[in-house]
């Protein structure tokens, strides 16, 4: 399944422990979905580990060829080393097990950002992307995906490369009736293609040096084909005794940040995606109620109960009790993006 049972199963947890939404470890939160066909904090989340672990047992394509093998010894196959509770640093934190509904966020690669403040921790190990490729994540990453959905897939070759990113975001986590919790497609941060990005960064830095302009027609075409993991290896450089390298890091621009836009409410847990182009056009009541349809169908496909109270369609019901906020986000670079919202006990008025 994907991101919108994620959401609905992070909103019910804290909605019934809301303690939770500013005291609880972010890779917690997260770990109350599952299944996962990876996660990067398996010190601290070893038991989720050894129950997604579980269901490799009853594969038809199994890693294991016996039923009484240890829980830690299926996970240690599945991450494909004995010390498997080792943390590996890599993008991206979670990767959903893909489970071939073919929808929004299925399967998708999640990262998280934890911040005691209003703005959003820095990219440190990636650029923030819509969509990125399974084959160019770590070895470790790559292989226990690999690993995990070639056994649990009922259509193992047909498995997409390429995954929707969603980031599970976390700001003002020192000041529990402020906090704020969303879960965001990429392209909320993703405005501008990232060869587009790194192609401009190229120039400034050119720029910067005073490389003429014609030189720098010759060498732009070069370096805008540098992927961000081609720019960051360790480089061997003869002679010297240290092994630099290059590190392209990221911030986030307020207007890019969804918890400075006045629609994310205090002590609310959020799903913001970004609209159909084929909606954008809409105005009004027609825009709420194509955009309440559409979040609907989604929601359903991926197992999730969820209706809206009539006449207004901005009033949603998920998983058969929880009840959620439509409201619509205009970025102020990349157009609508619809935003779920429930907010946790203490927030003042939740929706009716």
């Amino acid at each position: 399944m994907g991101v919108f049972r994620l959401y609905a199963e992070i909103a019910q947890h804290l909605t019934s422990h809301p303690d939770s939404l500013a005291d609880s470890p972010l890779e917690r939160i997260a770990a109350v979905y599952s299944p996962y066909a990876y996660i990067g904090s398996r010190e601290m989340l070893a038991s989720a580990v050894v129950r997604d672990a579980e269901r490799l047992r009853s594969c038809k394509a199994t890693l294991v060829q016996t039923s009484d093998i240890t829980s830690g010894a299926l996970a240690a196959r599945w991450y494909g080393r004995s010390d498997w509770r080792v943390d590996s640093g890599a993008f991206p934190d979670f990767v959903l097990a893909w489970e071939e509904r073919g929808i929004l966020g299925d399967g998708a690669l999640v990262e998280l950002k934890d911040s005691r403040d209003q703005s959003i921790a820095s990219f440190n190990s990636t650029l923030p992307s819509a969509r990125k490729r399974i084959s160019t994540l770590t070895d470790l990453v790559r292989d226990a995906v690999d690993r995990y959905e070639r056994c649990a897939s009922l259509r193992p070759d047909e498995r997409p490369d390429e995954r929707d990113c969603f980031y599970l975001v976390r700001t003002r986590k020192s000041e529990p009736r402020e906090c704020r919790l969303s879960l965001v497609q990429g392209t909320f941060f993703e405005t501008l293609p990232n060869n587009e990005l790194l192609k401009a960064l190229w120039k400034q830095v050119l720029d910067q040096a005073e490389v003429p302009a014609e030189l720098q027609e010759k060498l732009s075409p070069y370096l805008s084909q540098l992927e961000r993991a081609d720019i960051a290896q360790t480089r061997q450089i003869e002679g010297a005794s240290v092994k630099p390298r290059l590190r392209i890091m990221s911030e986030v621009h307020s207007e890019g940040n969804p918890h400075r836009y006045a629609e994310i409410t205090p002590r609310s847990v959020n799903l913001i995606v970004k609209l159909p182009e084929e909606c954008a056009d809409l105005r009004g009541d027609d825009l709420i109620r194509r955009s309440s349809g559409w979040i609907l169908e989604l929601f359903r496909a991926d197992g999730v109960a969820a209706s809206a109270k009539e006449p207004a369609h901005d009033q949603l019901v998920l998983a058969g009790e929880l009840r959620a906020q439509l409201k619509l986000i205009r970025h102020r670079r990349n157009g609508l993006h619809p935003c779920v919202q429930v907010h946790t006990p203490g927030s003042g008025a939740a929706p009716s």
